[in-house]
């Protein structure tokens, strides 16, 4: 966990100098974009907790959370290499 927070607050780092490179004017888009960033990440961690607390319950839940993952990686995987 600390790791990947350290690799994103590099990477945050770098969007102002991509931003100032290509001319990219702060306005109110890019104001929303912290908002649903933040929201995303809220989400994604009461979720990962969430499964966390089912998963233990229930030693079944890893390997069909596992399976479905793989399902959904292959769909969106599919659809984007064999647009309609």
């Amino acid at each position: 966990m600390a790791r990947t927070f350290v690799v994103a607050a590099h990477n945050i780092v770098i969007i102002p100098i991509v931003f100032a490179f290509f001319h990219v004017g702060v306005n109110a888009n890019i104001l929303w974009l912290a908002l649903g960033i933040s929201l995303i990440i809220v989400n994604a961690f009461w979720f990962g907790f969430f499964l966390a607390i089912v998963c233990a319950r229930f030693h079944d839940v890893p390997q069909i959370v596992t399976s479905i993952m793989q399902v959904v990686f292959f769909i969106n995987y599919h659809n984007e290499a064999f647009p309609c």
